[in-house]
C-alpha cells in the first residue's frame, strides 16, 4: 500500500476485491483492469503534468466517492481538482463533437451542391436533346417539302410535256 489505501491492484480504501465493474464514466469509456495490469501497458496523459498509466485511469474510474478521487488525485501529483478535470475533458468532448458538425455540415453541402449540379447537368442534357430532336424533325419536315415540291413540280412538267 502507498499510505492512500491503494496496493495497486483492487485494494482501495475501504473498498473490496469484488467491484471490478465499477468505474465511474459511460460504458464505452469502461475497459477491463486486466488488459492493462503488464509492465508495457499503455499511456495516457490526464493532464500536463502527470502520466499515467491507462491501469491508474481506469481504476480512477472505479472510485465512486468524490473525496476518495480527488485524494488518489492529490497522490498522483496532480495539480487540478478532478472537477477540472472532467470539465476539461468536457470540452474536449463538445469540441470534438463541433468538429464532427462541422465535417458532417461541410458534407451535407457537398451533396447538395453536387445534387444541384447533376441536376442541372441533367437538365441541360434533357433541354439539348429536345432542341436536337426538334432541329432533326425540322430538317425532315423541310426536306419532305422539298420533295413534295420537286414532285410536285415534276408532276407539272409531266402535265405540260404531255400537252
Amino acid at each position: 500500500m502507498d499510505g492512500n489505501g491503494y496496493d495497486g491492484y483492487n485494494q482501495y480504501a475501504g473498498g473490496d476485491d469484488d467491484d471490478d465493474d465499477e468505474f465511474i464514466g459511460d460504458d464505452d469509456d469502461y475497459i477491463p483492469d486486466a488488459e492493462y495490469r503488464n509492465e508495457n501497458s499503455r499511456r495516457a496523459t490526464s493532464t500536463r503534468t502527470k502520466t499515467v498509466t491507462t491501469t491508474e485511469v481506469v481504476e480512477l474510474r472505479k472510485f465512486r466517492s468524490y473525496d476518495k478521487l480527488h485524494e488518489l488525485f492529490r497522490s498522483l501529483g496532480f495539480q487540478r481538482k478532478p472537477q477540472d478535470v472532467i470539465d476539461a475533458m468536457q470540452a474536449e468532448h463538445e469540441r470534438k463533437e463541433r468538429i464532427r458538425e462541422e465535417k458532417n455540415r461541410e458534407r451535407r453541402e457537398q451533396v447538395r451542391r453536387n445534387v444541384e449540379k447533376f441536376n442541372e447537368d441533367q437538365r441541360k442534357r434533357k433541354l439539348e436533346r429536345r432542341m436536337r430532336l426538334l432541329a432533326e424533325q425540322r430538317e425532315r419536315e423541310i426536306d419532305e417539302q422539298q420533295r413534295r415540291r420537286r414532285e410536285e413540280e415534276e408532276e407539272e412538267a409531266r402535265r405540260k410535256n404531255e400537252l
